[in-house]
Order: C-alpha cells, then structure tokens, then sequence
C-alpha cells in the first residue's frame, strides 16, 4: 500500500495539550506522513517525531483559507494530500469577533481535501444560532468527527459522520514516575486579553479571587511541607506570567518550596512533572485529564464549559469549583477535597478514548465506512 500523506490543521502555539494531540497522532500513524503549515516549530518533542514535516509552502498559503473561494491553484496544491486532519480542543467556539472567519477557513479546509477528519474538538460554546446552522451542512461533507463530549454531539444528531469518544490525551498510555511529596498547581492568566470577550471580561472580574485562592493553596501545602510546583501549560497565554507573579507574591510572603514549571516543548518533562505529583489543582482542561489519566487527585477548578461539560459526562465523584463562584471556596476547603479524594474506575473511559481515531483508522487500512 502506497504510504499516505495528509495535512495536520492543529494550534502550534507550545500548548502543552495542543502539542500532544500531534504527537499521539504522528506516532499512531508511523507509516503516513504528516505536514503542517509552519516553516519551523521551536519545540524539541515535535521536531523530534521523524514523519512530521514543518511547511513553509503550505504556510504562505495558508492566508488563502480567509478567501471567500479558494482559488484552483490552492486546491491543486493541497491535491496532493491524501487527507486533511483537524486535531484540536475548542475549535469551534463562538468568538464574538472572529466566529464567521473560522467558518469560511473550515469551509476552504474542506474544499480542498479529499478526506477531511476532525479529531478531539468540542462544539461551543455559543450564543448565536446562526453559528450552528453555518456549520451543519460543513459537517455533513466531512469523512468523520468525533467530539469529545455529549453535549457537543447532541447539536447534529441527525448527522452520521459526527461520533463521541472521550478526550483523546486519555490515550497517552500509562507513564511510571514515583509519587513525590509535591503538589502541581496548573493555572491560566485569567487577565490574558486574548480570550473570547465574554470570557475574558468575567475571568478579568474574578482574577484577584482567583490568584487569592491559589495563593493561599501555597500556604496550607507549604505549612504541611509540600513542595509545589505551578505550572504552566502555555506561554503564549500567558500561564508563565501569572505562575511568576504568584511565586513572588509567596516569596514575599516567606512561603518557601514554591516552583515554577513552564512548558517549553519537551513533552517527556510536562509529563513527568504531573505523574510524580501527589495532588493536582487543575484550571488547564487537559491538567484535569492528565491528572485522571494518571489516577491523581484532583480539584479542577473550571473556567470554561468544556471543562463542565466533561465533568458531567464521566460522572465525576469529587469536588470542584467554578473560578467565576471561587469567592465561595477556602484553600482549606480544596486540601480537604484532595485528601479525600474519591479514586473512581477511569478504565472504561480511557478504553472508548481510542474511538477518538476510530474513523482514521480505517482510512489508514484503507477501509471506507466506521459506522
């Protein structure tokens, strides 16, 4: 069988969650090629991956995607490919200000390709029913999506091509790292101005609760004599920037053992930093997954509704907060939630995780229909 050749659409910004989606793909498919638009990617765990290819021809055509049509020389360039997959989290989520552009790229991605896969993505939130009608009959031309929560797929029941499958991380396979007396703290900038205007405007208004909250958290962990770790998952949010300012903040406080971690592109280390944790606080989603993943404890702390959303579907059995309502919760309230923390049976959801590629997988065995 001719070896396959197909583009990767993905967020190539050092998003620790964002960067392993590529990653289990590329070394799922060792036998296909991969090519993303980027001429180069500052990152040691993806330029490492021997069939992933970093395009500065697909990049400079990348800007034709904005076009209301793609022109015929775009089209026969992307030709060439065997397959087009959109690998990603909150793909299509409702920005006030950029929502129709995302739907005209996704419309050209999907012209231009002969077989277009969406792996992992969840569908919303939005406030505009014109959102979802745009994207319908998109999804009716694609080969296969699979979302990573119900709520996502109730929106196109009457589609076929539209599956679930929990978060595709959930595949990541088991890692052997001994526990540490160490708890991580993944935090956002909740005063990072690049979010949807919605979000920022109510994360901006609770930013003080929340770094209080987090602070505070240092406390009760440094008087028992933990280490902890605050970890950023993504510079280009600015996660590093608020991990720096509640560092100092301790140290001004005389709160010792505290540690930042800022995830630069070498995937092994994120990884490690995580599984060797006893406790995790998670406001990245995918701090939340991972800490299940690896049977951790953990108090997610939810800012965004794919976080709720996943919440709900595997029927979590322990605490969490929202960081809009944290005003409600004490550190001493999260320490407790840790401690008794209730472990619960994640197998069968990191087995149906794999179904996540379940359309791929039969256009790599040259096989036409997953249904």
């Amino acid at each position: 069988m001719r070896k396959k050749i197909a583009i990767i659409f993905a967020y190539l910004e050092n998003n620790l969650g964002d960067d392993i989606f590529v990653q289990l793909l590329c070394k799922r498919y060792p036998e296909a090629d991969f090519y993303v638009a980027q001429p180069r990617v500052h990152n040691v765990s993806l330029s490492a991956l021997p069939n992933l290819y970093f395009s500065k021809e697909m990049k400079k055509l990348d800007a034709a995607f904005d076009e209301k049509v793609v022109s015929k020389d775009v089209q026969k360039y992307y030709s060439q490919f065997d397959a087009c997959v959109v690998i990603g989290g909150s793909i299509f989520m409702q920005n006030s200000n950029m929502w129709r552009r995302q739907v005209i790229r996704f419309k050209n991605r999907l012209a231009v390709s002969k077989h277009l896969y969406v792996i992992g993505a969840n569908f919303g939130p939005f406030t505009d029913n014109n959102f979802l009608s745009e994207y319908s009959p998109l999804f009716e031309k694609t080969s296969d999506i699979c979302f990573r929560d119900l709520d996502s797929t109730s929106y196109f029941h009457n589609i076929s091509s539209i599956r679930y499958a929990p978060d595709v991380l959930l595949t990541y396979g088991n890692v052997h790292a001994d526990s540490e007396n160490k708890v991580v703290i993944s935090l956002i900038d909740s005063l990072w101005a690049g979010r949807p205007k919605e979000q920022y405007v109510e994360l901006k208004a609770h930013s003080s609760e929340y770094e209080n909250l987090l602070f505070d958290v240092c406390k009760e962990f440094s008087d028992m004599g933990y280490k902890i770790c605050l970890m950023s998952f993504c510079q280009t949010q600015k996660d590093d920037a608020a991990a720096v300012r509640l560092q100092e903040r301790c140290v001004e406080a005389g709160i010792y053992g505290v540690d930042t971690f800022s995830y630069t592109g070498d995937i092994d280390s994120a990884i490690h930093e995580l599984a060797s944790a006893k406790y995790i606080i998670a406001t990245r989603f995918h701090s939340m997954i991972l800490g299940w993943l690896f049977n951790k404890p953990t108090f997610p702390i939810i800012y965004d509704n794919k976080q709720r959303t996943v919440i709900k579907d595997i029927n979590f059995p322990n605490k969490y907060c929202f960081l809009k309502r944290i005003g409600n919760i004490s550190a001493k309230d999260v320490v407790l939630s840790l401690q008794n923390y209730i472990s619960f049976d994640r197998n069968d959801y990191i087995e149906k995780a794999q179904n996540q590629f379940k359309g791929l997988d039969a256009f790599m065995k040259g096989e036409k229909n997953v249904r």
